[in-house]
């Protein structure tokens, strides 16, 4: 939560890497450190690329963007390990969905979009 804060802050986000990835070791199949994980590796990602801005030249660009997919590629076996032990919870369908979409793999992305949808609104 400190780290969505104030998304500047590395040294949360590392805490919080190494926090998930002790309860890992621990209970490799904790749904929710899974998925947290995963998900903090996205968001970060994400807000690499949100702060490009016009200033910025194209290999400060190139750069972030390398580094951003490199963050999409470690939260993937997280969220999938996440979907496989909870299929249909609409969070894990999502985050798939996003992460194949930033990883410029449209098919596996509208995939999960479609899995998606294909539940019922009030299914968890």
């Amino acid at each position: 939560k400190r780290y969505n804060e104030d998304r500047e802050q590395h040294d949360l986000f590392d805490r919080a890497v190494e926090t998930y990835r002790q309860v890992l070791a621990l209970a490799p199949d904790n749904y929710g450190a899974n998925y947290n994980l995963a998900t903090l590796f996205y968001n970060r990602g994400v807000h690499n690329i949100q702060k490009l801005d016009i200033d910025n030249d194209i290999p400060s660009i190139q750069k972030i963007q390398e580094v951003s997919k490199e963050l999409f590629l470690e939260a993937l076996p997280y969220m999938q390990k996440a979907h496989e032990m909870r299929p249909e919870r609409r969070e894990t369908l999502l985050g798939l969905e996003g992460i194949y979409y930033s990883l410029q793999d449209d098919e596996r992305s509208e995939e999960f979009r479609l899995k998606f949808e294909a539940l019922p609104p009030d299914q968890e």
